[in-house]
């Protein structure tokens, strides 16, 4: 009669980049009725699996934020990368983008290089909104004789050194008296935001050669960055 017995062993392994397992024996025994036997036994490996290691973790990336037009900009945080089996040297960089709103976009930039020598990246964008109208000041109402000429405009307009902004200035003139004419000057101040101011300017205009006449016209219209 003739007796066979078998038995396995699996184990396995695995490094950073692939997943083995391995048949370390595959024994088998055979006797017969007189006493003697057989035996066998081999190694082989029956799969290798690719796998990928843990990808690169960044601790301390800030979210993305919106300040008001003033505001600090925070300090730049402590950002660090790691994976299962090292640190990383992460690289900070910054790129500001000027906008008519606001004044600028900052995006902040941490980068790292695997072993494979390819840059990761993670980023944080800082917006600045600006919700403040420009500050406008003109000049005085006046009258003058006809005999001299029209007062040029004049006026000081800023934005708290944010948005950008434009004036624009417009003229109507009206005759509402016999020997008047009313000079009507706007002025209007408008940020990169939307955000306005307007002032009006009266001008009196005295001549007994005045006719009755209205008229409008835009005297300028002024650009500040």
């Amino acid at each position: 009669m003739l007796y066979t017995l078998s038995f396995f062993s699996i184990i396995t392994a695995a490094n950073a980049r692939s997943f083995y397992t391995v048949d370390v024996r595959s024994m088998s025994q055979a006797s017969d009725v007189h006493g003697n036997y057989s035996a066998s036994s081999k190694e082989k490996a029956i799969s290798k699996t690719d796998i990928h290691p843990n990808p690169i973790q960044f601790l301390g990336i800030p979210d993305d934020i919106v300040l008001n037009c003033g505001e600090s900009i925070p300090d730049w945080p402590e950002v660090t990368a790691r994976d299962d089996q090292k640190n990383y040297v992460v690289t900070a960089g910054e790129e500001i983008q000027f906008t008519p709103c606001g004044g600028r976009i900052i995006h902040r930039t941490w980068i790292v290089t695997n072993s494979d020598g390819e840059k990761i990246e993670r980023n944080q964008t800082i917006t600045f909104t600006d919700n403040i109208s420009p500050i406008l000041e003109v000049a005085k109402d006046t009258t003058i004789s006809s005999s001299r000429e029209i007062p040029v405009a004049k006026y000081e307009a800023s934005d708290q050194g944010c948005s950008s902004f434009t004036v624009d200035i417009s003229e109507d003139a009206y005759r509402f008296e016999e020997n008047m004419t009313t000079i009507v000057r706007r002025y209007t101040a408008t940020d990169g935001c939307g955000n306005s101011t307007s002032k009006v300017q009266h001008i009196y205009v005295t001549s007994e050669a005045n006719q009755k006449s209205g008229k409008s016209k835009t005297v300028s219209v002024l650009e500040y960055k």
